[in-house]
């Protein structure tokens, strides 16, 4: 089930940044930043907050690709998206702090995201 709301979240936010209308872009640029992103983001925050996870009330994968995901998110609209939520901050945090991938953050290239 939450992968299934991350994923309609996911298909709005791509959908927005791959765009190539460039004055739709700008329309609906408010409602991504202002109204979708929030919705979602507070519902996700809520069930870490009661769980500790996304899924199961454990780490599993989809807590793995929603962090990694978020942080593609986060250059789409120019602006640190888990910034306001703090479970949500606390999960990203938690999952960079695994052995092996903490390990590919620090070596990782540099990108845009």
């Amino acid at each position: 089930m939450m992968m299934d709301s991350f994923s309609d979240f996911r298909s709005m936010v791509w959908s927005y940044f791959y765009n190539s209308d460039k004055e739709n872009k700008q329309r609906i640029r408010p409602r991504i930043i202002e109204e979708i992103t929030p919705f979602y983001l507070k519902k996700f925050d809520e069930k870490i907050k009661e769980e500790g996870y996304l899924a199961n009330r454990k780490l599993s994968w989809v807590d793995i690709y929603f962090v990694a995901v978020l942080g593609y998110f986060s250059f789409m609209i120019e602006s640190d998206i888990c910034s306001t939520y703090e479970n949500i901050r606390d999960l990203r945090d938690r999952v960079h702090a695994i052995p092996n991938i903490k390990k590919w953050v620090e070596r990782r290239p540099e990108t845009h995201w």
